[in-house]
């Protein structure tokens, strides 16, 4: 399902006409709350964006390994990329990847397989989007 504009929703329909969760466009700009991160971890900038350098290392990995198994619909190693994708970008503050990741994490734990790939392409979005946001830090 591609990623909507516009305020919060219940439902929304992607091109196959199937239902599914509608998120909320952020600008790339607003992708990582560096500040909330940096507040939390009390360090100065130069360690803050050498820890944002390595999560952005990681999140490469990552994204392609998920692009990897989401075509071939590989549930276990799905599930464990969602994961770790949410926990990650959870802690760096990357939100919106998070709350992506969450709820697909979500339908991975209620072997709600079907809504849980439909939100890869969402996933891999918010995921490029953060690691352009990453360049500039």
């Amino acid at each position: 399902m591609d990623r909507l504009m516009g305020n919060d929703s219940e439902t929304a329909y992607d091109r196959s006409g199937r239902a599914g969760l509608m998120q909320k466009e952020t600008s790339v700009s607003n992708m990582v709350d560096r500040e909330a991160f940096a507040r939390e971890m009390n360090l100065d900038d130069e360690i803050i964006r050498e820890l944002y350098g390595y999560f952005a290392e990681e999140l490469r990995e990552d994204i392609t390994h998920l692009a990897e198994i989401a075509g071939l619909a590989d549930r276990l190693a799905y599930a464990h990329c969602i994961h770790k994708i949410k926990g990650t970008s959870s802690s760096y503050k990357a939100c919106e990847l998070a709350e992506l990741a969450k709820q697909a994490d979500a339908f991975c734990k209620q072997e709600e397989w079907d809504r849980a790939f439909s939100l890869s392409g969402a996933v891999l979005s918010a995921a490029d989007d953060v690691l352009k946001e990453l360049e500039r830090i």
